[in-house]
């Protein structure tokens, strides 16, 4: 499971590091920050208190977004059947479902561990929005 958490973080970031760098590369060059600037203000006070709390919103959206895709991520790799069956998440509920062949009479089966799954994903969209 660190395997398949290291794999998720390692190609998960870029999306938002772009988005941030993009954000960050536009703060740079506004007027607040060139006064902070020439007033002598030490680099890290820069950051910290004038580039931080713009980029706020930005790193949280980003976080709850890459949190979305992560957890979507693993549970279709569950689902595929990539990670171990004894593990016990949504997509080997529905790896199980689907290989006891469920679908569509046994719904029991596989629309809780659907709903989960799209009540997450609407939840951290609607996080995400706020």
């Amino acid at each position: 499971l660190w395997l398949i958490a290291a794999v998720l973080g390692l190609t998960g970031w870029a999306w938002g590091a772009r988005v941030l760098r993009a954000q960050t590369m536009s703060l740079r060059n506004r007027d607040f920050i060139q006064a902070a600037r020439a007033n002598g203000e030490p680099l890290h006070r820069v950051i910290l208190v004038e580039m931080l709390p713009n980029l706020l919103a930005i790193i949280a959206s980003s976080f709850v977004g890459t949190m979305t895709a992560a957890v979507l991520g693993l549970t279709t790799l569950a689902f595929i059947g990539v990670i171990p069956v004894s593990n016990l998440n949504w997509g080997t509920i529905l790896f199980w479902a689907q290989q006891n062949n469920a679908f569509p009479d046994y719904w029991w089966w596989y629309v809780p561990a659907g709903l989960c799954i799209a009540l997450l994903g609407v939840s951290l969209a609607l996080i995400n929005f706020g």
